[in-house]
């Protein structure tokens, strides 16, 4: 039996993580840790976990776990992801795993020296559809991608997380192209198999009372010299997720989040709509990182993948701060 303790009891638990793990065979949460204890107990009521903590350290000192998922505030990952691998315990985070690259590094080396799996919750690469664009770009269906353009939007996370407050704080180190750009991000990496070498991005708040950003475009050109571009929102609606692949032969578009669609138009005019798995090649997020714990694999989204789209969007916030390009290391 693999044993789950998850640290955070909002609404990416609720909604997410407690009934994800539920459906993975051979795997229990035994513990849920968050500073609003009444809250935890009653998810924990809900969901049949035994412990519930509201200090988050105690429960990994305490608890005989294999694994902590962490589903708190962004600032709060890396302090949770290397006290966890110090403890000898696997660590699934949530996006996005860290607020710099310092502490991105701090949380794979940590993982490393203790030969424990971290794996990032970039949900996006396990969408049946994404899974199986990826399939046919690499077989050559649209011929060598020269463009992307990508939008991921909605009306904003109060919307399904009202007592998030913390999205919109500058603790959080950035708003709508943090929290949903670097979905987007991930994806085209993911998809495409491309590095981004330069970023120029243009980040506002448009339309909402907050501290951080709700709107914002990101330019950027691969390591290959071929470029794109990416909109992130939470001022869009409705919502949209859809990422478009321009190639030689032709075109894709691939949506995900409210139609879960694919379409391939090639030049002369045909056009192909490839039957959708119902299921991911991989099981859902949950499923794989219980997968990766049994087996010892690395995960396809590791803290090193997760790491390289964190990375593109730091990039994006530094460039619209001084309206300079900015090139990845």
């Amino acid at each position: 039996m693999i044993k789950i303790g998850i640290i955070g009891a909002g609404a990416v638990s609720e909604q997410h993580q407690l009934p994800g793990f539920q459906k993975c065979k051979g795997t229990q949460v035994t513990a849920l840790a968050d500073i609003n204890k009444k809250r935890a107990e009653k998810l924990a009521r809900r969901f049949g976990v035994r412990s519930v903590y509201a200090d988050w350290k105690k429960m990994i000192q305490k608890e005989d776990l294999d694994a902590v998922s962490i589903a708190t505030p962004n600032y709060l990952h890396c302090q949770m992801s290397v006290y966890a691998s110090n403890r000898g315990r696997h660590v699934l985070v949530e996006k996005p795993m860290a607020t710099s690259m310092s502490e991105a590094r701090r949380m794979v080396q940590a993982a490393r020296k203790n030969r424990r799996i971290l794996m990032v919750e970039q949900t996006h690469r396990f969408h049946p559809q994404n899974q199986l664009a990826k399939r046919l770009i690499a077989q050559g269906k649209i011929g060598k991608v020269n463009t992307v353009k990508a939008k991921f939007g909605g009306p904003g996370p109060e919307y399904w997380s009202p007592e998030g407050k913390w999205f919109f704080s500058k603790d959080a180190f950035g708003g709508a192209m943090a929290d949903i750009g670097i979905h987007s991000m991930d994806l085209i990496r993911y998809l495409t198999g491309k590095e981004v070498k330069e970023v120029f991005a243009y980040l506002g708040t448009l339309e909402k009372k907050i501290e951080v950003d709700d709107n914002g475009i990101c330019l950027f050109q691969f390591a290959d010299g071929t470029f794109g571009s990416m909109e992130a929102s939470w001022t869009t609606k409705p919502q949209l997720m859809e990422t478009i692949l321009y190639g030689e032969k032709g075109t894709m578009a691939v949506k995900a989040w409210v139609d879960d669609l694919l379409t391939i138009n090639l030049a002369g005019g045909k056009v192909l709509r490839p039957r959708i798995p119902r299921r991911s090649e991989t099981g859902s997020p949950y499923e794989y990182f219980v997968h990766c714990i049994k087996t010892g694999e690395e995960p396809f989204i590791s803290g090193e993948e997760g790491g390289k789209s964190l990375e593109v969007i730091l990039a994006a916030y530094k460039s619209a701060a001084t309206g300079r390009k900015v090139r990845l290391t």
